[in-house]
């Protein structure tokens, strides 16, 4: 299986559980392992046969920047599930750094992988 794969995706979000979180954006990195079939966008050199991760990018800016999140693990859950309904991937590995949440951790995070639902 072929993998595109965007390290490092810097965005602000408004995320938190906590009173101190609520009226504040907070920085997050995204790491995301996108992976699929590259056969024909091999053959062809179209973008159009392939997976634009600017697109893609961008596709997770504005979930991000368009919603407010309580939890890492329900805006894991929206990149996920827009990616994949709108994306032809097989499988996609979504982590999400939120470097704040911890004062004495470089970071805190999840991971979640989730196959293309039949």
């Amino acid at each position: 299986m072929d993998k595109i794969f965007i390290k490092g995706l810097a965005l602000e979000a408004k995320i938190g559980i906590y009173e101190h979180e609520k009226g504040v954006t907070q920085p997050i990195t995204i790491d995301l392992d996108i992976f699929f079939d590259s056969t024909k966008a091999a053959a062809s050199g179209l973008i159009e046969d392939t997976i634009d991760y600017d697109v893609v990018a961008q596709t997770i800016a504005n979930i991000v920047t368009q919603t407010r999140f309580e939890l890492l693990e329900s805006l894991a859950e929206a990149v996920t599930t827009k990616l994949l309904s709108d994306f032809k991937m097989n499988q996609l590995v979504c982590t999400i750094f939120k470097p704040q949440a911890l004062n004495n951790a470089e970071t805190a995070g999840i991971s979640i992988v989730r196959p293309l639902k039949a």
